[in-house]
């Protein structure tokens, strides 16, 4: 639903026909669209490459900035092949 097309469309047929209440209601949708779109914009705060079969773990308990654990995969096993353990279909 774009609001600002819509918001557009009514004011200017409020204009045409004389009609200040859906001039008024097709500006109201332009500010609302504007309003919505004036948000910041999400931004990337952290990134890693993780090898394949590592475990994440974010500890988040206290205030500030949050802790990432990144537990490397356990390899003890001689001939370990993360690539070949993963199941496809």
């Amino acid at each position: 639903m774009n609001l600002k097309a819509m918001g557009w469309a009514r004011a200017v047929r409020g204009i045409r026909e004389g009609d200040q209440g859906l001039m008024v209601t097709g500006l109201a949708l332009i500010l609302l669209q504007g309003l919505r779109s004036s948000r910041p914009k999400r931004q990337l705060i952290y990134r890693k490459t993780v090898p394949l079969g590592s475990t994440i773990v974010v500890r988040h308990a206290h205030r500030g900035e949050p802790k990432l654990d990144i537990a490397k995969p356990d390899r003890t096993r001689r001939g370990t092949n993360p690539k070949r353990d993963v199941q496809t279909r």
